[in-house]
């Protein structure tokens, strides 16, 4: 079935970091390594002024990315995947943000791309250093 007839989509692109900090362990199927995103950002009509929510999205999660998340989640059954050790909630776009900064810096795939005029730098992680990255550590045990 299409879209329009309601059907969830599956995807094998990117998401956005706010879709990924409400992802739910209930909503991952461990045994298949698919997860669904429920929350996406949708649409805005300007001229009825209501808000057209976003399709729920699934995807398929390789296997590497699946065992991470089985480490990273342990043995909780329900709940957001990405949660803060200390506070046990949902983490900030903030701290994910860091997060992400901090390993690329560590696997050394990040650069300085620009300086915007309020003075804030951006970050660019590039595919290519991704996958560098993972010829380097692809045989890393998780666990």
């Amino acid at each position: 079935m299409n879209r329009k007839g309601g059907e969830e989509r599956k995807d094998n692109g990117a998401f956005k970091p706010g879709e990924v900090l409400e992802s739910r362990i209930e909503l991952w199927n461990r045994n298949t390594g698919e997860i669904t995103f429920p929350k996406t950002k949708g649409k805005y009509n300007r001229w009825t002024r209501r808000h057209i929510p976003g399709a729920p999205k699934t995807m398929k999660l390789t296997g590497n990315t699946s065992e991470m998340l089985r480490h990273y989640v342990g043995n909780r059954k329900k709940g957001h995947i990405f949660i803060n050790g200390r506070t046990g909630k949902r983490l900030t776009l903030r701290h994910f943000e860091k997060m992400i900064d901090k390993w690329a810096r560590l696997l050394n795939i990040q650069r300085r791309q620009s300086i915007k005029p309020s003075g804030r730098e951006y970050h660019l992680i590039t595919l290519m250093g991704l996958r560098e990255a993972g010829e380097r550590h692809h045989d890393r045990q998780w666990r």
